[in-house]
């Protein structure tokens, strides 16, 4: 076990890797976003607000509260690509 930058303990084994897209509109405050997503159980590895999108780590039993978070428009898990 280890704890997560937002004192959340991550299990190694149960934690993914997740792209979230933030919303554009206007009000979304993109710092207020990763907070809340910080606070529901992901280890924010990277924050692009020009892209409107933030990666991290959570436990599979974080996706939905991450998901119904208010600015929030997708969650999904990465996926390795490789070369044919």
């Amino acid at each position: 076990m280890r704890a997560g930058e937002s004192g959340v303990t991550l299990d190694a084994m149960s934690a993914k890797r997740f792209n979230i897209a933030v919303s554009d509109e206007g009000g979304v405050d993109f710092a207020k976003v990763v907070a809340h997503c910080r606070k529901a159980g992901l280890k924010v590895e990277r924050q692009m607000e020009e892209l409107g999108a933030i990666t991290g780590t959570a436990d599979a039993d974080h996706v939905e509260k991450i998901r119904s978070l208010p600015g929030v428009l997708s969650v999904e898990e990465d996926r390795d690509v490789g070369a044919i």
